[in-house]
């Protein structure tokens, strides 16, 4: 195991888990030889609930998680040509698809015995709103690693502490 799949294998383990799968999988990567994944992979930060039901998402909903990054694109090539008629198209389109996937989002959370209170489900949202914003977002959230919710603030995306 090198140290993507341990990362990937980390963000993927329940939430009650992260901590323990993340030291278990750091010893497996000392004992392996190598001391400097192990490092790595301990460094990483437990998600908070709506990053966590976000890294869900990427892993169990990847489908529509795709859709809603090429509304993404959608939306920025209807600004770039200055096209109002097709941004009014798209803006019902995009609280439809926000609305199901957070909605899909809790369902996959509760399954998983994760409740999901309304402050949760909210940064949730402005987590998949800034994956349709910001294609560096998306990409973040497609990864499944994230360790805070992301909410777009004018010009560009922040994590729920700010950066």
């Amino acid at each position: 195991m090198d140290f993507e799949e341990a990362a990937d294998a980390v963000y993927a383990a329940p939430a009650a888990d992260f901590i323990a799968t993340r030291n278990e999988l750091a010893k497996q990567l000392k004992a392996d030889g190598d001391a400097l994944a192990s490092t790595r992979l301990k460094a990483l930060r437990k998600p908070t609930v709506a990053a966590w039901i976000a890294n869900l998402v990427a892993r169990r909903l990847p489908d529509e998680l795709d859709d809603l990054l090429a509304l993404g694109d959608e939306f920025r090539e209807a600004t770039a040509d200055l096209d109002g008629e097709r941004l009014r198209e798209l803006t019902p389109k995009r609280h439809q698809l926000l609305d199901k996937l957070s909605k899909e989002a809790a369902r996959l959370a509760d399954e998983e015995g994760q409740k999901v209170s309304a402050d949760v489900g909210q940064k949730l949202r402005e987590t998949l709103d800034a994956a349709l914003v910001d294609p560096a977002a998306g990409d973040a959230v497609r990864e499944g690693r994230l360790s805070s919710a992301l909410r777009h603030v004018g010009f560009g995306v922040v994590d729920e502490n700010g950066e």
